[in-house]
């Protein structure tokens, strides 16, 4: 995943990868107030001998979805909830989100016709949050959006809102390191650094149902199936 630095309307972004029939799907920001939806074939299924592994892959259709409430091209990001087949942008005005400072969750269904929600959030933990230094530090779920606080020389903890109703606040009180939640699948949030910035190797599964994080032996995510 690439950092808020690389930003522009000409990356794509993947976010679904459907192998029955043979696709996968990206998205492009094309404007402050629009999105592209890219499937391509994947060639997992067919393969042509005259396509060499580098070759640029044939787009099969594209769809501009638009919204009304404006998303920053540069501070934003995502996620794809395979279970509920939609995707999520959380923009805001920098990569981190002040105390009380506002932030906005666009929901595209995909399987919906691509119908959009937006929702106006503030933040209320009573300090910074992690927004988009990567693309993946923040995570929507089953009606939460996921995050960690952001800081210097401070304790993270792992935070929940009900996305619309930001009153509805959730801090797991135990301390973590710095993470990102990575995927998430049956009810479970996986957080995992898998790199030894700070020797910040971690790996916490979180239970959706009970919000409650328990800390597996392993360090890494080996496989996500």
């Amino acid at each position: 995943t690439l950092g808020y630095s690389s930003y522009g309307t000409g990356l794509k972004w993947i976010i679904k990868i459907d192998a029955t029939n043979d696709s996968v799907y990206y998205f492009s920001i094309a404007s402050t107030t629009s999105i592209k939806i890219l499937r391509y074939r994947a060639n997992i299924n067919t393969v042509s001998l005259f396509d060499r592994p580098g070759a640029a892959r044939t787009l099969l259709e594209e769809t501009e979805v638009t919204f009304n409430q404006a998303i920053n091209q540069q501070y934003f990001s995502f996620n794809y909830d395979e279970e509920a087949d939609k995707l999520y942008i959380v923009s805001g005005s920098s990569y981190y989100i002040a105390n009380n400072a506002t932030y906005w969750i666009t929901e595209i269904d995909m399987a919906n016709n691509f119908a959009v929600k937006q929702y106006s959030m503030t933040n209320k933990i009573g300090s910074n949050m992690r927004l988009c230094y990567e693309r993946n530090n923040v995570y929507c779920y089953k009606g939460y959006i996921y995050f960690m606080n952001y800081g210097y020389s401070v304790k993270f903890y792992i935070y929940r809102q009900e996305i619309g109703n930001s009153a509805n606040l959730q801090k797991i009180d135990k301390e973590v390191r710095q993470s990102q939640p990575t995927f998430a699948r049956n009810g479970r949030m996986y957080y995992e650094e898998a790199n030894s910035y700070s020797g910040s190797y971690c790996c916490y599964i979180v239970d959706t149902d009970k919000f409650t994080m328990k800390e597996p032996e392993t360090y890494n995510i080996y496989d996500a199936n």
